[in-house]
């Protein structure tokens, strides 16, 4: 596998915690999956990051955009849920 990898198939695992049930779509942003949580059986969306939108010079920003969007709480909004990489690619996930 390489270290930018963004495209996985049902069944496969991401992060060791994730598994892959589809691939929903694509955008500029990344490849969007539903994945299930191994441990909380929960079914989540999970963006893989498109390497180009998620480089090392906006990391500060793409952090900060999280930490906002994590202290929304609202009933109407979407949860965040998780920031991290896999195999040198970012993610995020959310409900």
């Amino acid at each position: 596998m390489s270290a930018d990898k963004q495209t996985f198939n049902r069944g496969e695992m991401i992060a060791d915690k994730y598994e892959v049930l589809d691939r929903l779509d694509e955008s500029p942003l990344g490849t969007h999956y539903r994945v299930k949580h191994t441990k909380t059986g929960k079914f989540i969306r999970l963006t893989m990051l498109n390497p180009a939108v998620a480089n090392r010079e906006k990391k500060e920003e793409i952090v900060a955009a999280y930490n906002a969007a994590n202290k929304a709480n609202h009933p109407n909004i979407l949860r965040v849920g998780e920031v991290s990489q896999y195999q040198g690619v970012a993610f995020y996930t959310m409900e």
